[in-house]
């Protein structure tokens, strides 16, 4: 979800195929336009709010770095809410941790690199609009994952995984 150009899951069916695995991905992003960067995989415009997808569609569910997109509690709640219904097994959930050293870091290097002004906005913003730990715990209770585990990932990312019981 929120796949963007679909390069993770790129990298992880090349990591699986490395293992002898045969991993297969559907990316879903909002932008079809990004989604069109990759050919590789099934690729579907759609929002996370409301997944086109039956109950237990997918052996597993992984987001990465879009929940900072959403605006309100309801959303990030329904966000998780339809992940978890989508998956049959598994999710994984991770963004970025809100604190002022990312902050402080991110801040550094989109000067020292350059970039424009919208791209220095963007990244600021999104640090600002992260996430703590207790914040993803609260919220995945609400959305009915019982038994996600919230943790903080090399200070950087909150992580959620969550797997459903048989």
């Amino acid at each position: 979800m929120g796949a963007g150009d679909g390069s993770l899951g790129i990298r992880l069916a090349r990591w699986a195929a490395r293992q002898g695995w045969d991993w297969r991905f559907t990316n879903l992003d909002l932008n079809p336009h990004a989604l069109r960067l990759n050919s590789h995989n099934r690729n579907l415009a759609g929002s996370v709010l409301a997944l086109p997808f039956r109950d237990a569609s997918f052996d597993a569910v992984i987001a990465s770095q879009m929940t900072h997109h959403l605006f309100s509690n309801a959303e990030l709640i329904q966000h998780f809410r339809e992940a978890w219904r989508v998956t049959r097994d598994a999710l994984v959930l991770s963004d970025l941790h809100r604190n002022a050293c990312l902050y402080g870091l991110v801040w550094f290097w989109v000067h020292a690199l350059g970039f424009s002004a919208n791209l220095r906005g963007d990244g600021l913003l999104s640090v600002r609009r992260g996430f703590r730990v207790p914040e993803w715990r609260r919220l995945a209770q609400q959305a009915g994952i019982l038994h996600g585990h919230a943790w903080l990932y090399l200070g950087a990312r909150i992580m959620l995984d969550a797997c459903k019981e048989d």
